[in-house]
């Protein structure tokens, strides 16, 4: 494990983030991926759809 992640401070954030803050590196820690930040009411689901885009106005 890097020593330097006990030598930090760390900070929580929204979302089950926590950053490590430290002089010469970043750490962050937490959930990756798009469900991570996102609500779950507003996941996409599907089959593998693919949406089109919109027909072009004819006048």
């Amino acid at each position: 494990m890097n020593a330097s992640v006990h030598s930090t401070t760390s900070v929580s954030i929204p979302f089950s983030h926590q950053i490590g803050i430290s002089t010469t590196r970043l750490h962050a820690f937490g959930p990756r991926g798009a469900e991570a930040p996102t609500i779950e009411r507003f996941v996409p689901r599907g089959d593998g759809q693919v949406r089109h885009a919109e027909p072009s106005i004819r006048r």
